[in-house]
């Protein structure tokens, strides 16, 4: 058991702590007390397949602690407020956008376009990559364009042939053969070019159509609207208490 000389020693060594004194000692205590957040605990989803990120989080609410300056519990706690809000419109940002992406899956699937041939490498998708598209139209436009004698040194059209007579090379079939070849060749083409116009078409009216309906959800903007008018309140919050602490 301590005796009372040592009691009152252990009280005046605790006075003659008074924390980190160099620049760089306060930076690293700075914002301990709220290291972890209040309220913040139950915030990051770890469950199933949602797997969100403390780093991540814990990066925006020091970035927002440095940016603010809080002094005090309640310009803290403001802030961890704002860092929450800003979090959770993340995750409605991102619920949005699943929402979008199974929308069209769907549409995609009832959409009525050519499915992937067996007899020549020309496909396309919804969801193709809209650089790669124009390509395709151009290659195909330049294809059904061709001379007979350019159209058969294409590799598309000899990777075709080869679909009919895989053990022959161009140079020996007869002229009505070639000629054969060449009207189901332009037929299937016409069908890819076909089928990338349908592509188009979904692109500019059914799939903005969509995103459309999904915009104007009311829910959803209502719940993004209450977060970012919480942000610029507790924003408001902060400046005038800083304000007042500032004498101004």
């Amino acid at each position: 058991m301590e005796s009372n000389k040592q009691i009152v020693a252990n009280r005046k060594n605790a006075l003659k702590s008074t924390g980190p004194k160099t620049r760089e000692g306060k930076e690293v205590v700075r914002h301990n007390a709220i290291k972890a957040g209040l309220f913040a605990k139950e915030l990051i989803l770890d469950a199933g397949l949602i797997k969100e990120s403390k780093r991540e989080f814990n990066e925006l609410l020091h970035g927002l602690l440095d940016d603010l300056q809080p002094a005090g519990a309640t310009e803290s706690i403001l802030v961890e407020k704002i860092a929450i809000s800003l979090w959770r419109l993340r995750r409605a940002y991102r619920a949005e956008y699943g929402i979008a992406a199974d929308e069209i899956a769907d549409l995609e699937k009832s959409y009525d376009y050519p499915h992937e041939p067996e007899t020549l490498n020309f496909s396309i998708r919804v969801d193709i990559d809209s650089d790669r598209l124009s390509r395709e139209a151009k290659r195909a436009e330049k294809l059904s364009n061709m001379e007979p004698e350019d159209l058969y040194s294409s590799t598309e059209f000899l990777d075709f042939m080869k679909s009919y007579y895989p053990r022959q090379e161009i140079g020996s079939l007869s002229e009505d053969k070639l000629k054969g070849i060449r009207r189901k060749f332009r037929k299937r083409l016409n069908e890819y070019m076909r089928e990338m116009r349908n592509v188009f078409e979904f692109r500019k009216k059914v799939i903005p159509m969509q995103l459309s309906k999904l915009v104007t959800n009311e829910a959803v903007v209502r719940f993004e609207t209450k977060l970012e008018r919480s942000i610029l309140r507790d924003l408001a919050a902060i400046k005038k208490l800083q304000a007042m602490r500032n004498g101004r």
